[in-house]
């Protein structure tokens, strides 16, 4: 009787399929609070009793970037595992990539923007360096984006060897305008 039931297709997936989907979801889930439970808490108290900044910039980041893009990964290997209509694996697919683009960016302007914050530390309070670096830090967050835009819609297939060439003569105006700003 139960194997009649787990062995009846529904939408091209028997529901055995479903259960082992869930079953992983679930684990995968689990696996991430468990994480956030006990080590990230100990983590973010031994961060906090530490005079550096790094590691609780480390725990920031784990919290506000890793552990979404961590949730997003356990959903979309539990649904891999499922025979999908083409569309919607090709939407589940773009999906990823949108997201994992959109968190490596994150990660990335978040390394930058920390560093600049290091060296603005080091260098004391002078008004026209901290001007001097957040306009910089805004050019160098803006192109960060533009890269991560750029690799998004070249893995969706389309041709961007005309914005890449654009953006090589912009990066170059922007370094001669950095360049007069940082002179002044």
């Amino acid at each position: 009787m139960v194997q009649q039931i787990i062995e009846q297709a529904f939408l091209g997936n028997r529901i055995l399929d479903y259960l082992i989907s869930a079953l992983l979801l679930l684990i995968g889930f689990g696996v991430i609070k468990i994480f956030q439970r006990f080590i990230l808490k100990r983590l973010k108290v031994w961060a906090e009793k530490t005079a550096t900044t790094l590691d609780d910039f480390l725990v920031k980041v784990i919290q506000s970037i890793l552990l979404p893009l961590a949730y997003f990964g356990a959903f979309y290997l539990s649904v891999t595992t499922l025979n999908l209509n083409p569309l919607l694996k090709r939407i589940i697919d773009i999906t990823g990539m949108a997201i994992l683009t959109l968190f490596t960016a994150r990660l990335a302007a978040a390394l930058v923007g920390y560093g600049f914050n290091i060296y603005r530390a080091k260098r004391g309070k002078d008004i026209s360096l901290e001007r001097s670096l957040n306009g910089i830090l805004k050019v160098i967050k803006t192109v960060v984006w533009a890269l991560a835009i750029i690799f998004f819609l070249d893995n969706l297939g389309f041709k961007i060897s005309a914005v890449i060439a654009g953006l090589g003569i912009g990066g170059i105006a922007i370094a001669l305008a950095a360049q007069a700003v940082l002179s002044d």
